[in-house]
């Protein structure tokens, strides 16, 4: 699913790709991961998923 965009992405000249993920995500933080993307900042409970405050980390790819 993201191999496209990333390879798109790569093509252009843009800076970096940022991505925000539910910090207790650990499947979805470890795809990104996998994919090269690093953490670049969180913010707490900004984000709500099913009936809650979540926190929100930011993953950037260059």
């Amino acid at each position: 699913m993201y191999h496209h965009p990333i390879d798109e992405f790569r093509k252009k000249p843009i800076q970096c790709l940022i991505v925000s993920i539910a910090v207790r995500n650990a499947s979805s933080v470890a795809l990104h991961e996998n994919l090269g993307f690093v953490e670049a900042g969180q913010f707490s409970e900004v984000g709500y998923k099913f009936g809650e405050f979540v926190d929100v980390g930011y993953w950037q790819l260059k």
